[in-house]
């Protein structure tokens, strides 16, 4: 007789815990809320949201309890201070929280306007795309907005496909336009495609800066358009001079449309409003957002050509047949018309432009001393460096790389070469925007055994948006101790077996 199978207990599920109900009458306090319950951040991303980012951030030591926020800078609840290099990806061209913007949104919530009526037409969507339309070559383009530079994308491909009657769309190999599934069918990085299956379908790549490529690509036909980035924001590679307005002559004469992505490069980033101007280019559409925003509201646009959007709203019946819910919403307006007035009122292009031009001047100069410096690329303010391994190119960051490029900050061997080197580079750009006075207490020493132990110290607190560590000057890295701290960090990969990791 077979013995009696007994199953398996199940385990009781975890217990949740459960916010406390407010009371009746009880005013929401978001001020309250934060000092509250502001250090769970980690915790309640773990269990509610994504696990795997604050992993990703506790190991690569970007972990800072952010508590405040001005300008270009992020503090902590320790009152320390972090140069923001990252700027939300070119959403803070105008700083954190800049007061003109603050002030023009606290004045529309007094205002009270009718928001997201739907079957109406808002005063400041139309005068935030006077405005946009302002800044192109000629009058005749109109506008679409849109909640994000992904929507944008999106909006692109249904708009070049309607327009032309044709089904292919092609792209630079490398172009990041977006994540959303049409956005990604246009994205060069295989690693944000991989395991979501087939794409939106007839989407093409060619190699950036390929004219023949391109050139084959439409002689097999049927191109609706070409989407493209005058310079990647993923690695900062600036198209060739000759390349965009060669690529426009080729689009049109084969009744294709250029569009220009202007998401990471437009609103004087590069030191003109738009980037395309630097090559003289007229295109057909262009997206924007990010910046447009103000740091504030979510915001993005399609700025296409009249035929273009008529083809596409050709009818009364098909007056809505491409909307956005959220699109012209008053507070995205709003931040779009003041973002748009304080770049003008505070000559931030022409200020981007000589920034950029300090920055590298320095970086270049930076270049003929250090080893790992091996190119720096962009157009004025839009800048990134490229550094080398002894014996081996590897790029390692985009913009600046700040107190460390290892992705595994908690593991022993730092690169305190790189540690120093990457501070040096910070307080080149410091001292050409005037942003820190340099201090010899913070003077970075070379990759010794106690530059070694330093870095190991300071990994847990490092940041991507970096904390201010001026330096003197006072002593420089040399290639010898550049190498020495390879040699370490590679006895130091050999003791963990862990490969270094680089982007």
């Amino acid at each position: 007789m077979s013995a009696r199978r007994v199953p398996k207990a199940r385990p009781e599920p975890a217990v949740r815990a459960v916010p406390p109900l407010p009371a009746s009458g009880e005013q929401f306090d978001v001020r309250a809320l934060l000092e509250t319950r502001g250090r769970e951040a980690f915790a309640l991303h773990e269990r509610y949201m994504n696990p795997q980012m604050p992993r990703v951030l506790r190991t690569i030591g970007f972990d800072a309890d952010y508590v405040r926020a001005e300008g270009a800078y992020l503090y902590d609840r320790d009152g320390r201070r972090y140069l923001d290099f990252l700027a939300g990806f070119g959403v803070f061209a105008l700083g954190r929280w800049h007061p003109a913007i603050d002030r023009a949104l606290r004045d529309v919530v007094d205002c009270t306007p009718p928001n997201l009526v739907q079957m109406e037409c808002g005063p400041l969507a139309g005068l935030l795309a006077e405005a946009l339309v302002a800044r192109m070559p000629h009058d005749n383009y109109r506008c679409f907005f849109t909640n994000s530079g992904s929507e944008s994308v999106e909006t692109v491909l249904k708009y070049v496909r309607c327009a032309t009657g044709r089904s292919r769309v092609l792209f630079a190999d490398h172009a990041f336009h977006g994540l959303t599934t049409g956005a990604l069918a246009l994205n060069g990085g295989k690693e944000f495609r991989d395991r979501f299956g087939e794409m939106f379908p007839g989407c093409s790549s060619v190699p950036f800066g390929d004219l023949d490529a391109l050139a084959r690509e439409f002689n097999i036909g049927d191109v609706a358009a070409f989407v493209v980035e005058p310079i990647q924001g993923k690695g900062v590679f600036v198209a060739p001079d000759d390349y965009l307005r060669a690529a426009a002559e080729l689009c049109h004469a084969k009744g294709a449309l250029l569009a220009l992505d202007e998401v990471q490069t437009g609103l004087g980033r590069t030191g003109t409003f738009f980037a395309f101007e630097q090559w003289g280019v007229v295109p057909d559409l262009i997206t924007v957002a990010k910046a447009l925003s103000g740091g504030f509201v979510p915001v993005g646009a399609v700025i296409a050509t009249s035929a273009i959007v008529e083809k596409v709203f050709d009818t009364m019946d098909r007056a809505v047949v491409h909307s956005s819910t959220f699109g012209q919403n008053v507070l995205a307006m709003t931040a779009g018309l003041a973002t748009l007035h304080t770049i003008d009122a505070e000559s931030i292009v022409a200020h981007a432009g000589s920034v950029g031009n300090a920055l590298t001047a320095n970086l270049r100069a930076m270049a003929t001393r250090h080893e790992l410096v091996h190119e720096v690329r962009g157009r004025t303010a839009g800048r990134s460096h490229h550094c080398d391994r002894p014996g081996g190119a590897c790029p390692v960051a985009y913009v600046v790389p700040v107190r460390g490029l290892n992705t595994q900050p908690r593991k022993a061997g730092r690169r305190a070469a790189v540690c120093a080197t990457a501070r040096s580079t910070t307080t080149a750009i410091a001292r050409a925007t005037g942003s820190v006075t340099p201090s010899r207490r913070n003077s970075p020493d070379p990759p010794s055994e106690t530059g070694a132990r330093r870095a190991r110290a300071s990994a847990g607190r490092r940041s991507l948006s970096a904390r201010e560590r001026p330096v003197s000057g006072r002593r420089r890295t040399t290639a010898r101790a550049i190498a020495r701290g390879w040699s370490a960090h590679r006895r130091a990969r050999r003791r963990t077996r862990r490969p270094a990791r680089w982007s």
